[in-house]
């Protein structure tokens, strides 16, 4: 008993130093990342091969989590793995308390951002999985608290919260689950990688009608947002860098820009008249899904810095390249980003240079 207080008391004075002196992406903190990586794969996989299934619960509590739709998509990604391996899931989303960034979105707007989240598990979750429920802290609680001897009990004989650790601390998952593919993957044949990343079909009932597509195109990536992270936004010598570069690597390509209609609007004026071969996603369609079919069916996609829609070409099979400074994503042999890249045309790097390289 004494050497687990000790073993817990080191832990914590680990953790707190590792967020009071911001090493998040220094040696260590990669190392320790990479450490709780390994050790969520090795439970994933044990709960996996279990002969007794039981019901797999994964919650995103948005205590500890940020309005963005790219980081929900990890969640996502995570029941498609779950599903593809033979388990039921059932995915909770807490929505009693939010974190403090949530607070620039006024209570409509969140309530729109609810209904959405609802919207797109329904298109990475197979139909007769689907399992997805809303629910208060204080309801989930009293599931997680219940006697094991109880059906309705989610740490029972019959269910289990996924990353467990983390839940009942109200501490985030998305920002490790990323990491914890790159592992959980690594083993996986090429027909189960298929498998599990993203392809237009996943998104055929968001087709869209655009004159590029009977021609080679690539899509490029834009976020314009005045609310958050506004360091991601393109200044308009960058916005012309990165044009540079893609036409540089793609002449005579069409390029099609992808971005919400605030970014298609923004961006829309600093393009001269003259400029031939460029087209808007929001001249052609009006979602989220309809940009993630138009990237899906495009050569190759861009990005540099920008937003969470580039997690459907990082979960896919297509050729892209990211342009972005490390955040909780740990690449897997550098320039290569992920574990399930099946060839070599996958790319992120670091930075854009001012002569237009990347490193």
């Amino acid at each position: 008993m004494y050497f687990k207080r000790k073993y817990y008391q080191i832990s914590n004075k680990l953790k707190a130093a590792y967020q009071y002196f911001g090493i998040h992406n220094t040696f260590f903190g990669i190392f320790v990342r990479k450490q709780y990586a390994k050790k969520a794969c090795k439970q994933i996989q044990k709960l996996c091969a279990e002969p007794s299934k039981k019901k797999l619960i994964i919650c995103y509590d948005l205590n500890s989590s940020p309005p963005t739709i790219g980081d929900f998509l990890y969640i996502l990604m995570l029941a498609r793995y779950l599903c593809l391996k033979g388990q039921a899931i059932k995915i909770f989303v807490v929505t009693s308390e939010l974190r403090d960034d949530w607070k620039v979105l006024n209570a409509a707007e969140k309530e729109v951002f609810f209904k959405f989240m609802k919207e797109i598990s329904q298109v990475f979750i197979p139909a007769s999985e689907f399992n997805y429920e809303q629910i208060s802290w204080q309801e989930f609680n009293h599931y997680l608290n219940k006697d094991k001897s109880s059906e309705a009990s989610l740490n029972s004989h019959k269910n289990f919260v996924v990353l467990h650790d983390r839940i009942i601390k109200r501490r985030p998952i998305y920002n490790h689950l990323f990491n914890i593919f790159n592992y959980l993957l690594e083993t996986e044949d090429k027909h189960f990688a298929e498998s599990f990343v993203l392809s237009a079909k996943d998104f055929a009932s968001y087709e869209i009608e655009i004159p590029v597509l009977n021609k080679k195109f690539v899509t490029w990536h834009i976020r314009y947002n005045l609310k958050w992270g506004t360091e991601r936004n393109l200044t308009k010598a960058q916005f012309y860098q990165m044009l540079s570069r893609i036409r540089s690597e793609n002449p005579d390509t069409n390029v099609v820009i992808v971005s919400d209609q605030i970014g298609t609007d923004h961006y829309r004026k600093m393009i001269p008249s003259d400029v031939r071969l460029l087209y808007f996603s929001k001249d052609y369609g009006t979602n989220f899904f309809q940009d993630s079919w138009l990237i899906l069916k495009s050569s190759k996609y861009y990005q540099y810095r920008s937003g969470g829609i580039g997690m459907i070409a990082i979960y896919s099979g297509i050729d892209y390249e990211f342009i972005m400074g490390n955040r909780n994503e740990i690449s897997w042999a550098y320039p290569n980003f992920t574990s399930w890249s099946h060839h070599s045309n996958q790319k992120k790097y670091d930075k854009l240079l001012d002569n237009n390289t990347v490193a």
